[in-house]
């Protein structure tokens, strides 16, 4: 299986159709060899600075800049996006670190056509 995530649900059912994935799943569309699920816009945000040290959850000038040893993210706390992340997650474990399929659908005069199919090694 190929998997493929779009940026949303209506991107992704574009790119079903253009794949001939026709079985709707929980959280994805299926067939042709191909799993498409969707990312509702960020799945995750940065850290809040009170999340790097507790001393920062209340501040004041004194304690500008507010600069972690590095930047950190974490999933968005919202039960549909972090539901959304585990399909997403468990779609992509069997097929290991080194593979990530990435489509893009472009909408242009009305007609829609792939844009791009590549695979990415990390």
């Amino acid at each position: 299986m190929i998997v493929c995530i779009a940026e949303k649900p209506s991107v992704a059912r574009d790119i079903a159709e253009v794949l001939g994935a026709h079985t709707r799943k929980e959280g994805y569309i299926e067939g042709n060899g191909y799993q498409v699920t969707w990312t509702f816009g960020h799945l995750c945000t940065l850290k809040e600075p009170h999340e790097y040290t507790p001393s920062w959850k209340s501040w004041s000038l004194s304690s500008l800049p507010m600069i972690p040893p590095r930047f950190g993210i974490k999933l968005i706390n919202d039960s549909g996006i972090e539901k959304q992340f585990h399909i997403i997650e468990k779609l992509m474990h069997p097929l290991g670190p080194d593979c990530f399929s990435r489509l893009a659908i472009r909408h242009q005069y009305g007609h829609k056509r792939l844009r791009r199919h590549s695979v990415y090694l990390f």
